[in-house]
């Protein structure tokens, strides 16, 4: 209770793991109050005597009343649970940068205007070195073909309003000018505490430079002038073309 702890000595309250009174720093406390000249600020590791061990962050500042012995007021801030989550939120990042960096697709993250992430398959297959997508003056919207623009604008726009955003195709531009088929998947997080897009891009390139062969592959096969028949093998006929029914 309060009453019971005014007028007692500071290690009433608190101890060190041993049990024994933290002495050192009550006497740090004594000397500098002494000297007037206690630190404004800081923060200290102290366990209290029920055992737990908290984290709190001071604040000081010396009391002078003529006539008066000093007094330091001290206003405690228990901010374990803060620095708990701060940490966990480290451990996350540090996580999410070790597997990102390892995937075969290209993730970003962007905040505010800015790319603040790339893993190195953006480095990779996009040409641009980490701090230049990193630079201030970089330019998010220069990396996606002009017809998607306006798809990607609309798309971080709905993110920024809380709406849900499903994959989409977009296309990508190279530091060289070539141009990335692609697959996009976006989502919202908290990167360093502020509201950012992360983006996942699954490079669909080759895959649409073969169905674009196999599209005019298919379009050979319909106008032969050759008759051309698929079977499969047990015999059985799976396609023919326009020619081959002109014969039979």
């Amino acid at each position: 209770e309060r009453e019971q702890l005014q007028g007692q000595p500071f290690d009433v309250v608190y101890r060190d793991d041993s049990g024994q009174s933290e002495d050192g720093d009550l006497e740090h406390y004594r000397q500098n109050l002494a000297s007037r000249t206690i630190e404004p600020r800081m923060e200290a590791e102290l366990s209290l005597r029920t055992g737990r061990r908290i984290l709190l962050d001071l604040s000081n500042s010396v009391l002078e009343v003529p006539g008066q012995p000093l007094r330091l007021l001290t206003i405690f801030r228990d901010i374990t649970e803060r620095r708990e989550a701060e940490k966990k939120l480290r451990q996350s990042e540090e996580k999410f940068r070790t597997l990102s960096e390892q995937s075969p697709n290209m993730i970003y993250i962007y905040k505010t205007g800015r790319v603040v992430y790339v893993n190195n398959k953006c480095v990779e297959l996009l040409g641009y070195r980490k701090e230049e997508f990193y630079s201030p003056t970089f330019d998010f919207m220069s990396l996606v073909a002009p017809e998607y623009v306006e798809v990607v604008r609309e798309s971080l726009q709905n993110h920024l309003r809380g709406r849900e955003v499903p994959p989409y195709e977009c296309a990508l531009v190279t530091k060289e000018g070539k141009r990335l088929e692609g697959i996009h998947t976006t989502t919202v997080i908290d990167y360093e505490g502020e509201q950012s897009i992360r983006g996942l891009v699954t490079d669909k390139t080759a895959q649409k430079r073969a169905d674009k062969e196999l599209r005019k592959l298919s379009r050979a096969v319909e106008q032969s002038p050759a008759s051309i028949i698929i079977t499969d093998t047990a015999g059985r006929i799976e396609y023919v073309n326009p020619r081959s029914t002109q014969v039979t």
